[in-house]
């Protein structure tokens, strides 16, 4: 279920969080994200998070260290990295189902990836950095894809 802005905002400020120049979408918008509340320039703060709020690559090495072993299939850093956080971010968020946050996330993955032909996919048709995003998207994940089953061969 999705919690209403106020209290998302209330739960991050009692966090130290403190947005910059954006706003969250309206509740019910068809996606869910962060708008520019005025212009934006390169160099600007959007949000600041101190280290005690946010989730690192350091809590989620710690809490599943136990995973990495001396020996496994070689994976790069970078997908080691990926891996580790979406991890920990899944076990997270199952174990605070009540925190403002994870309430706060879509029921399933708002990405072009997962798009049908036609509906929002067609309605982003002229779109090039949709039309980027989705190409990008789709071939990372081939090229993902194609690695784990190199790997596994």
């Amino acid at each position: 279920s999705m919690t209403d802005n106020d209290t998302l905002l209330s739960w991050a400020s009692s966090r130290g969080i403190v947005p910059g120049p954006v706003r969250l979408t309206p509740p019910g918008a068809p996606l869910r994200g962060v708008l520019a509340s005025s212009k934006i320039s390169k160099g600007d703060v959007l949000f600041r998070v101190p280290m005690d709020a946010a989730i690192t690559l350091s809590q989620a090495i710690s809490k599943f260290s136990s995973l990495l072993t001396e020996g496994a299939p070689a994976v790069d850093k970078e997908s080691e990295t990926i891996y580790l956080l979406a991890l920990y971010l899944s076990q997270h968020v199952a174990s605070n189902p009540d925190d403002p946050w994870v309430q706060s996330l879509p029921p399933e993955p708002q990405t072009p990836l997962g798009w049908e032909e036609g509906g929002a996919l067609e309605a982003l048709q002229h779109s090039e950095t949709a039309s980027s995003l989705l190409k990008t998207q789709r071939e990372g994940l081939e090229e993902a894809v194609k690695g784990m089953f190199s790997r596994a061969g």
